[in-house]
This record gives C-alpha cells, sequence and structure tokens, in this order.
C-alpha cells in the first residue's frame, strides 16, 4: 500500500467533497492499486492546501484503449477513507 500525494485542482475536489465524484482520471506514472491512498492537495494561484481527508483507491480502470482510454491512462474509483 502506497500513500499518493496528487495536486487536484480547486473544482474537482469541490465536486469530490459536495457532489459524489467518486472517481479520478489520472496519467498512470505511479503504478496506482487498489488499496493504496490518496491524499489531495488543492492549487490555489501559487500555493497549495492540504485538505484532511484520505482516499482509499477501490478500484483501477486501465488497459482499455478499445474505449478511449488512452494506454498510459487509467480511472480510479475513490472512497473517503473514515477513521473512527
Amino acid at each position: 500500500m502506497k500513500l499518493h500525494i496528487l495536486k487536484i485542482k480547486t473544482t474537482y475536489f469541490h465536486d469530490i467533497l459536495n457532489h459524489g465524484k467518486t472517481f479520478e482520471l489520472r496519467k498512470n506514472d505511479r503504478d496506482y492499486q487498489v488499496g493504496d491512498l490518496i491524499h489531495f492537495v488543492q492549487e490555489c494561484g501559487k500555493e497549495f492546501i492540504c485538505i484532511d481527508k484520505v482516499f482509499r483507491i477501490s478500484y483501477v480502470l486501465k488497459g482499455v484503449t478499445e474505449y478511449g482510454l488512452k494506454e498510459d491512462y487509467c480511472i480510479l474509483g475513490i472512497k473517503e477513507l473514515v477513521i473512527r
């Protein structure tokens, strides 16, 4: 299991938090695996803001170029990790 710290535009992060976006399209340059964790860092101009939420990768879709997904990209299913 790896922890990936990823930059994300504010609009897309708000979609995850407020509108139920449960996926992320990414270049597959980190060998993403089910069970890995993602900590998003929001872009704010020239600064970055850490968001105190962590997401677990629940699904990785890759290698389906016949449906338009480029060879070096993947779609990640994500779920917020809730620690109790």
